[in-house]
């Protein structure tokens, strides 16, 4: 992953909101500006967010003296280019000096063994990738805000606006604690 085009990315997001906002806060404007504008910074934003991943497809990584390489041919990655590097979660993540990149491979429990073992003489000690929150707080914010979805729907189908209010404000409420109890973090290795 490209981190600026990434970070780029979030910015255009951003924009878009913000431009969808002052569009509805100016009288006068015309709809048509609006909707184009906003069509437009939205189009940027997905282009840079697309392009900030770099997908190498199923490659054979190849385990040197100092260096890794990523399939016959393909790019290397030395020491001196690494901040740090992790493992977990069926993944292993290597971060480049000042977070500018980040290489991210898929393994399963056994390769992330061998991942372990060829890596740590060359690179040293990894840290860990888990989970924020735990599988029952996944669950239950994910519930939540299932149940406020039907708590919208079923109050304005049956005019009960308070049971409508009060979906809408768990659902965002309750996304947003599943959404941060699934974020992947980095712990020291025990």
């Amino acid at each position: 992953m490209d981190i600026p085009r990434f970070r780029a990315f979030q910015v255009a997001a951003l924009a878009g909101v913000a431009l969808s906002l002052f569009g509805r806060r100016v009288p006068g404007l015309p709809l048509s500006v609006l909707v184009g504008a906003f069509s437009i910074v939205v189009v940027i934003a997905l282009v840079l967010g697309l392009r900030s991943y770099r997908w190498l497809g199923r490659r054979e990584i190849v385990f040197e003296k100092d260096q890794l390489l990523v399939g016959a041919g393909g790019p290397a990655v030395n020491r001196r280019d690494l901040r740090m590097w992790a493992l977990g979660e069926g993944e292993v993540r290597l971060y480049a000096v000042g977070f500018a990149f980040v290489w991210r491979f898929l393994a399963s429990d056994d390769q992330l063994g061998v991942f372990r073992a060829k890596l740590t003489p060359t690179f040293g000690r990894p840290r860990i990738v888990v989970r924020r929150g735990s599988r029952r707080r996944r669950a239950i914010a994910l519930g939540l805000a299932f149940a406020g979805a039907g708590a919208v729907v079923v109050g304005l189908i049956a005019e009960l606006n308070e049971l409508a209010l009060l979906g809408v404000v768990v659902v965002p409420l309750a996304f947003t604690s599943f959404m941060f109890s699934s974020q992947k973090v980095l712990r020291p290795e025990p």
